[in-house]
């Protein structure tokens, strides 16, 4: 009997990692679509900094942020390729090249 009831925990506890897992792997799902698109740091940022920037995250896993002179993004200065992911419900920037 005792046998039965500890391999009985072992699957529950099988179970509630395997629910937790699947849960992580759709909330990381749910930010990686929210996060696809153009951002640029809006003009009322604390964290603005003098140049102009757009950062592009596409669906592919590649992130484009270009750079630019000013706010206006028309005179454009570089531009920063990465890789991005979402893990753990965080984002993750891996740089490539530049």
């Amino acid at each position: 009997m005792q046998a039965r009831i500890q391999g009985c925990q072992r699957r529950i506890k099988i179970i509630l990692v395997k629910s937790a897992l699947i849960e992580a792997l759709e909330a990381n799902a749910i930010i990686r679509n929210l996060m696809i698109g153009s951002w640029i740091v809006p003009p009322d940022a604390s964290d603005r900094i003098a140049m102009g920037s757009i950062s592009n995250y596409r669906e592919d896993g590649i992130l484009e942020n270009k750079i630019f002179k000013t706010h206006k993004c028309k005179n454009q200065l570089m531009v920063l390729v990465a890789y991005w992911i979402i893990e753990n419900g965080k984002l993750s920037i891996k740089n490539t090249r530049s």
